[in-house]
């Protein structure tokens, strides 16, 4: 089995707690409730615009190979900011929001996997994000309303030209298994993992606002 397959298969458990999510839900039938959608809309974009500087991190890493991937993913990004201020401006709603703590948790995660990991493991994170964002937006395009007001965010993260570039990155990483030590696949495998975690926390924390772990 391929190692982006094998990724999946031991997170599946984790990957179905947003496969639905009742955020994904609501955004299928358009019911989702607005202070929902504007507490997403608030912090994906701060997670969007500062992912970019693990991007870039993991830009001045990549193998030349690589680089057309990943620079292309930063201007992607870069886009996707324009939505945000486009639906916020219509919505009469702020972008200026504190990161919540899963926000501030998984953009730390990201930017420090990209300082601190070999290239390989920093891919996987980018990866497990892409996948997880397609996977979500899939389900709910694919049952979305006619009238659903979200469309637009059901063609950018749910099309098939997102998936296709999914398939590249899955395509990528699977070519940079050849070459990992025990060490580092196994690094790999945890930081996938983890990015798990943090990608249910953040759905929770849209849904339900900001949740902290309990004491002890």
């Amino acid at each position: 089995m391929k190692l982006s397959e094998r990724l999946l298969q031991d997170n599946l458990a984790r990957w179905h707690s947003w496969l639905p999510h009742p955020f994904t839900r609501g955004i299928a039938d358009g019911t989702l409730p607005r202070d929902v959608f504007l507490r997403w809309l608030a912090q994906d974009y701060r997670f969007v615009s500062e992912g970019r500087r693990a991007l870039a991190v993991l830009l001045a890493k990549a193998p030349p190979e690589a680089l057309d991937e990943l620079a292309g993913t930063l201007y992607a990004w870069t886009a996707e900011l324009g939505l945000f201020r486009e639906a916020a401006r219509r919505e009469g709603a702020a972008l200026d929001a504190a990161p919540c703590f899963v926000t501030q948790a998984y953009g730390d995660f990201l930017l420090a996997t990209a300082h601190q990991e070999p290239f390989a493991v920093g891919w996987a994170v980018l990866y497990g994000v892409e996948r997880s964002y397609h996977d979500a937006w899939r389900w709910a395009r694919e049952r979305a309303a006619p009238d659903t007001p979200y469309r637009p965010w059901l063609d950018n993260w749910g099309s098939e030209a997102f998936g296709a570039f999914v398939a590249g990155l899955a395509a990528r990483l699977d070519a940079l298994a050849a070459g990992l030590d025990a060490a580092t696949l196994e690094r790999l495998r945890a930081c996938f993992a983890h990015t798990t975690r943090l990608e249910h926390l953040f759905w929770e924390m849209a849904w339900h606002g900001e949740q902290f772990p309990a004491p002890g």
